[in-house]
């Protein structure tokens, strides 16, 4: 049976959309690619390893992610190569990926928004009931939007010198049963803007919201670019509006190891010629 090492800090592609792998149930259905090149999901079965391993950071023109060091991950010329070895190769600029951030319209549950919730949740510096609440880097120079005021999704509050975003979780289910597009970004624009550079900043530690960004992005048919700090080494993602959306096929950007090692999470499917999709990239079996 074919199975892959991912870490907890990746980002599956299931049914729920974008997923953490430390948050999936034990069975779950993860959307890859199948011989064919067309996106098809799998049932599979996850089990949580004793053992921790390095994080590698990836990051493309288009999608970007952490993974486990042996996370196999597919390149567009049909190479298969673990994270530590594009993070030991220096020839990240090179490589090229498939990357896939356009979630199946039409194939996902209908419950997914509360899987978006949970992603920013688990980046929230509180969480309430019903509430959490985010940080706020330029409150003076960022307004919310229309769409946000509309549902009564979120506010901008200042507490001891320090401003927060607080999302509703009642503003943001209505919300997200209008557009969940419009939701994400009206929640990550005030998140994650940067006004002095005209970008979104997406930490490393946050990039499992990150991808559900660029999804929404893409659903909305806006031009980005992904951008770093350097070749090996980032301290976060910065997301760039171009004019037009980004190619399906990416050029790789950015991998470095992290800091602190993540724990380890094996996948099992059935059957054969599948490539399960994580953080944006096609990943191979171990």
């Amino acid at each position: 049976m074919p199975c892959a090492l991912l870490s907890t800090k990746s980002a599956l592609l299931t049914t729920n959309g974008w997923g953490r792998v430390e948050a999936i149930p034990g069975r779950t259905r993860v959307f890859g690619v199948d011989r064919h090149g067309r996106l098809a999901f799998k049932s599979v079965q996850a089990e949580r390893l004793k053992s921790n391993e390095a994080t590698v950071f990836l990051g493309s023109t288009s999608a970007f992610g952490n993974f486990a060091g042996v996370t196999r991950i597919l390149t567009y010329d049909g190479r298969v190569i673990t994270a530590a070895d594009l993070a030991e190769s220096g020839r990240i600029t090179d490589t090229c990926f498939d990357t896939i951030v356009d979630l199946p319209n039409g194939k996902l549950s209908k419950d997914f928004g509360t899987h978006i919730w949970d992603t920013i949740a688990s980046s929230a510096l509180f969480v309430g009931v019903g509430k959490v609440a985010v940080g706020c880097r330029d409150w003076k120079k960022i307004s919310l939007s229309s769409f946000a005021r509309k549902h009564g999704l979120c506010s901008i509050e200042r507490v001891h010198g320090q401003a927060y975003i607080i999302t509703r979780k009642s503003g943001f289910d209505s919300a997200v049963s209008e557009n969940w597009a419009e939701a994400v970004l009206a929640v990550g624009r005030p998140w994650l803007h940067d006004s002095e550079h005209d970008r979104e900043e997406v930490s490393r530690d946050n990039s499992a919201f990150g991808i559900w960004y660029l999804s929404a992005l893409r659903e909305l048919k806006i031009g980005f670019e992904v951008k770093y700090d350097s070749l090996q080494h980032t301290i976060s993602s910065y997301i760039v509006n171009v004019g037009a959306p980004p190619r399906s096929v990416s050029r790789g950007r950015c991998v470095c190891y992290g800091h602190e090692r993540s724990g380890l999470v094996r996948i099992a499917w059935e059957g054969s010629s599948w490539n399960p999709v994580a953080s944006g990239f096609l990943t191979g079996p171990n």
